[in-house]
C-alpha cells in the first residue's frame, strides 16, 4: 500500500515534470548541434555545469541573483560556442576527420515554467521563422540545403551558438535547484542523447514528450528502487532505445514533419 501511495502522490509527478524539463532544455542544443552537424558534442553537459558555475560565482561573488546573470551567462555560452566552432569545429570538419566521433517548491515552478516556455518558443523559431527553417533544412537534408543556396556554414554556426546558450542557461536554472561538481556534466549529455534518439532528429516538440518519459521513467523507477540506482536507469533507458528505437519514438510523426 506504501508504494502505490508512493506512486499516486502529486508530488512524485511533479518531481518528473521537473525533470523532464530539465532534460528537454539540455537536450535542445545538443539537438541542433547534433542535427547540423552529424557531431556528438560529448562535452555538452560540461557546457551545463560551466553555465552553473558561472551562476554560482556571480551569486558568491557579486550577489548577483542566478536570474539576473541567466541572460549574460547564455550570452557568453553564445560566444564561447561561436569561438569553439570557429577556432576548433569548423578546422576539424574542413580536415577530413569524421564529425561523429529538498527543493523550494518556487524554484521548482519557476524552472518548469521557464523550461516550457523556452521549449515552445523554440519550436515556433524551427517551425515558424525563416531562419528557423533554414536550420531544420539543414537538419533534415543538409546536401539539398547546400545545393539550393542555404549558407550551411553559417546554419552550424549559429546551431554551436545556440546549443552552448541553451545548456549554459540551463546549467544556470539546474544552479537553483541540485547540487553539483565538475564531474555532473556526462549523465546529463547521455540524457540530452537519449532524448534525441526517443524523440527524433530536430523533432523538438516530440523531444518535449520524450524529455518528459524519461523523466517519469527516472523519477518512478528511482522511487521503486534507489536514488543509488538512477544512473543505473539512466544508461538502461539509454541502452534500451538504442535497442528499440534507434530511428526514434516518434521517427514517423518527425519525417512528416
Amino acid at each position: 500500500m506504501g508504494i502505490v501511495e508512493t506512486l499516486l502522490s502529486g508530488q512524485l509527478l511533479f518531481a518528473a515534470l521537473v525533470t523532464g524539463s530539465i532534460y528537454a532544455l539540455i537536450a535542445l542544443g545538443l539537438n541542433l548541434v547534433y542535427g547540423t552537424l552529424r557531431m556528438l558534442n560529448v562535452a555538452h553537459g560540461d557546457v551545463v555545469m560551466l553555465g552553473a558555475y558561472a551562476a554560482y560565482w556571480a551569486f558568491t561573488g557579486s550577489g548577483i541573483s542566478p536570474l539576473l546573470a541567466a541572460p549574460v551567462v547564455a550570452g557568453l555560452g553564445a560566444v564561447a560556442g561561436l569561438l569553439v566552432y570557429r577556432g576548433a569545429v569548423r578546422r576539424m570538419l574542413g580536415s577530413g576527420m569524421p564529425a561523429s566521433s529538498c527543493l523550494e517548491g518556487n524554484s521548482l515552478l519557476l524552472f518548469f515554467g521557464l523550461s516550457i516556455i523556452l521549449q515552445n518558443a523554440a519550436a515556433l523559431f524551427l517551425g515558424r521563422s525563416l531562419a528557423g527553417l533554414t536550420m531544420r533544412a539543414v537538419i533534415e537534408r543538409r546536401e539539398a540545403a547546400y545545393i539550393v543556396g542555404v549558407d550551411v556554414e553559417r546554419v552550424q554556426a549559429a546551431s554551436f551558438a545556440i546549443g552552448f546558450a541553451s545548456a549554459a542557461l540551463a546549467g544556470v536554472l539546474l544552479s537553483m535547484l541540485e547540487q553539483f561538481s565538475p564531474f555532473s556534466g556526462f549523465p546529463y549529455t547521455i540524457a540530452a542523447f537519449i532524448v534525441i534518439i526517443l524523440g527524433g532528429l530536430g523533432n523538438v516538440a516530440a523531444g518535449l514528450g520524450a524529455a518528459m518519459l524519461l523523466g517519469a521513467l527516472e523519477t518512478y523507477g528511482v522511487a521503486l528502487t534507489s536514488a543509488n540506482l538512477r544512473s543505473v536507469l539512466l544508461y538502461g533507458v539509454f541502452v534500451g532505445a538504442l535497442l528499440l528505437f534507434p530511428r526514434g519514438l516518434f521517427a514517423r510523426r518527425a519525417n512528416r514533419a
